[in-house]
């Protein structure tokens, strides 16, 4: 289980390399018997991999450890409600007559989600334009990645947006527990920080 500012949480891997490594330095003393006469630990560590299959929030903790940053969501939990959306193909931009676009937490080249629209087209995952910042009344849509079709009903849609980049948060810790059910024991990983990360990308495959 992983360890965590909430309390203990189990964390879900496919796999794990965790260990402990000791340092030890040997006495040079000469002794007639040919013995060593002492041999001292002068160190120690832990580390290791956690392998795991990238499950939706599982694995947040880490990914904000390992950016020195915090998730930035929409809304409440990365989800905010445009009750009165109108898609225009014309600037390709998703528009809000009552200003429920979250601008101040969006920034350019984001990704996002919309649900519910009432043009099938315009469900989906999107990037706001790298180029024009969006406003609490309009967010461009990159052209180079999706087109918006034209729908002047006001749609009732879902916007579902959460971000994480580099940041300046101090070094954050944890502790892992390991646990051995069939002994009922648990070996302890103290201090342990996120290094590096890796994901690979196969198709057919989980990630």
């Amino acid at each position: 289980g992983l360890i965590a500012e909430t309390g203990p949480q189990r964390y879900r891997v496919s796999g794990e390399s965790l260990t402990q490594s000791i340092e030890t330095v040997r006495s040079q003393e000469l002794r007639a018997d040919r013995m060593t006469p002492d041999s001292v630990i002068t160190a120690g560590s832990a580390g290791g991999s956690l392998n795991f299959e990238l499950s939706h929030k599982t694995h947040d903790t880490f990914f904000e450890a390992l950016l020195a940053g915090e998730f930035v969501p929409c809304g409440t939990n990365g989800v905010v409600t445009i009750t009165d959306a109108t898609f225009s193909s014309v600037d390709n931009s998703i528009n809000s007559a009552g200003g429920d676009i979250p601008h101040t937490v969006l920034e350019v080249g984001q990704w996002f989600s919309i649900a519910g629209a009432n043009t099938a087209a315009n469900n989906g995952i999107f990037r706001i334009s790298p180029t024009v910042a969006a406003t609490a009344n309009k967010l461009i849509v990159d052209s180079e990645q999706a087109t918006i079709t034209t729908d002047a009903s006001a749609d009732s849609v879902t916007m579902s947006s959460s971000r994480l980049k580099n940041g300046l948060e101090p070094l954050r810790t944890f502790t892992i527990e390991k646990e051995f059910s069939d002994i009922s024991q648990f070996f302890t990983f103290t201090g342990m920080g996120v290094q590096s990360m890796s994901m690979e990308f196969t198709t057919g495959s989980i990630l």
